[in-house]
């Protein structure tokens, strides 16, 4: 009896003990070292269309993105509280995280045998993600989800386990939370389902119960709780009668976009081998916790992070199998990986100390790539002033993101004297975009050339002829994706601007005029 594991308990009001604070403050740390970091393609279009959105636009009708609104709201509350810039973007993300860093340390208590292990999970999950972090990864939608849909998961979990007037709270909460995970990514919505199925079925088993009614009346709670957010999105898109556009983007367009764009398997194989290399330790202890899991009577909770990575595989699968996208799975393991600290905890005294000093050896060596990338990390933010200096931000974004160097002497362009002002538009990177400090001219944003089907490519050229910004700028890709799918959308670019510049594979554009285009 003295291997089996504590009843799971509800979290509980103490004050956070010395080792919860050591943990949050290297979370803090950790956090610190990357909010400079520049912004690549993906996080300079959502800091660039959060900025419209907080001056009056509409996201999708003003400013057009496969992405949920979710992702933008985020960038909307960062920018606003803090600024439209990396720090600002990268503090909300950090005080996001430290908050899921609290609530997974209370949220475990009780779990484990070892007490400390519930105040260093959220070094398995957070602190894994914040080390092997690139400036791509930062503030992508798989990591900003993550913590409703832990939410999600512990409420429901709660209220499998509660007969009393709190349970439909609990389980509204649950479908809340679930909500406005779907509301950063649809595909959530499947593992989120999955969750609340498996939860609510085992606890039904486990009391040995088979009421399906009540059964049911459970998953309305949750569905009555999903549809706040999402239903406060749907009145809201359908206040400005955009809900066939959004249906379009959401339904038809992005599912199609897998097969315009392609998914090379060597991007699979790398991201899997590159997160699986980086979180080694993580994945080698959920591997043990779910084995000692699975020799004993599974609770709700388990079953549910159990249920996360099962139905998570193929939601990956079905996307683009981008290596960010991955991080969607480090909550669950890095739960399942406090079990297995946990149980190797227990057993220390069976192992002996050679199996015991011969496994913290090998964790130690399946750190070291880990602790390699962060720690050139933290010698390249020394080098670069600490990012505490412009010229240092200058060097720090230029050495993670090369775009910045050509978007700076875009910008420079941009602002000549007697140059035009007004909005730009950009067919490539958004860096460049955001680096203008511009907004963009047009709906359609220029991110992904090679996702676009005929009809976003005549958006861009019937958009493109009724706006005429005075300032656009082409990269090569998008340039050959255009020769390639779109010569028409190529000629319409050639009959309304004249070159006048560029910077390695872009070209820079003016409006045809006397004064500006002459001779060219």
């Amino acid at each position: 009896m003295a291997d089996a594991p504590p009843a799971p308990v509800a979290a509980g009001a103490r004050l956070p003990s010395r080792a919860d604070l050591a943990v949050l403050a290297v979370v803090v740390a950790l956090g610190l070292v990357h909010l400079a970091f520049p912004f690549t393609g993906d996080q300079a279009l959502f800091t660039v269309g959060a900025r419209q959105i907080r001056h009056g636009a509409v996201l999708y009708r003003d400013f057009w993105d496969v992405k949920q609104p979710g992702v933008y709201l985020f960038y909307l509350a960062g920018g606003s509280l803090f600024a439209f810039r990396e720090v600002g973007i990268h503090l909300l993300e950090l005080l996001s995280l430290l908050g899921f860093a609290v609530v997974l340390q209370m949220t475990l208590r009780g779990r484990f045998r070892a007490p400390l292990v519930a105040s260093v999970v959220p070094l398995l999950v957070i602190g894994a993600y914040y080390a092997g972090a690139r400036a791509l990864d930062l503030t992508q939608v798989e990591v900003l989800a993550s913590f409703p849909m832990y939410l999600a998961l512990w409420w429901v979990s709660r209220a499998a386990a509660d007969d009393g007037a709190s349970r439909w709270r609990l389980l509204f909460l649950s479908g809340v939370m679930g909500g406005v995970a779907t509301l950063f990514k649809l595909t959530y919505l499947p593992v989120a389902l999955a969750m609340w199925l498996v939860v609510l079925r085992v606890a039904a088993r486990a009391r040995g119960g088979h009421d399906r009614s009540g059964f049911l009346r459970d998953l309305a709670a949750v569905g009555l709780g999903v549809l706040v957010p999402v239903g406060v999105a749907v009145v809201y898109f359908a206040a400005y009668g955009l809900l066939g556009e959004v249906s379009w983007t959401y339904f038809v367009y992005t599912p199609h976009t897998t097969g315009i764009a392609g998914r090379p398997l060597s991007r699979l194989v790398h991201g899997v081998v590159r997160e699986g290399a980086l979180l080694a330790v993580p994945l080698a202890l959920a591997l043990v916790g779910a084995t000692a899991v699975l020799k004993r009577r599974t609770d709700p909770f388990v079953a549910g992070l159990g249920a996360w990575i099962v139905v998570g595989i193929p939601v990956f699968l079905v996307q683009h199998w981008w290596s960010y996208q991955l991080l969607a799975f480090l909550p669950p393991v890095g739960v399942l990986a406090g079990l297995g600290l946990d149980e190797i905890w227990a057993r220390r005294q069976r192992l002996g100390a050679r199996v015991a000093a011969a496994i913290v050896v090998a964790a130690l060596v399946a750190a070291l790539p880990l602790a390699a990338i962060f720690g050139r990390k933290v010698v390249t933010l020394a080098r670069d002033d600490f990012a505490l200096t412009a010229a240092g931000r200058t060097r720090l974004h230029d050495h993670y993101e090369p775009h910045y160097r050509s978007a700076r002497a875009w910008r420079a362009l941009l602002d000549e004297p007697g140059a035009p002002g007004g909005d730009v538009y950009v067919l490539g990177d958004p860096v460049a975009l955001y680096v203008s400090g511009r907004d963009q001219a047009i709906a359609t944003n220029g991110w992904g050339a090679e996702q676009y089907d005929a009809k976003v490519w005549h958006r861009v050229a019937r958009q493109l002829g009724a706006a005429r910004p005075v300032e656009l700028l082409v990269d090569g890709f998008s340039d050959r994706k255009m020769r390639a799918h779109s010569p028409a959308t190529r000629r319409e670019i050639r009959r309304l601007y004249c070159r006048v510049g560029g910077s390695h594979d872009e070209v820079w554009y003016r409006l045809r005029s006397d004064l500006a285009c002459e001779g060219r």
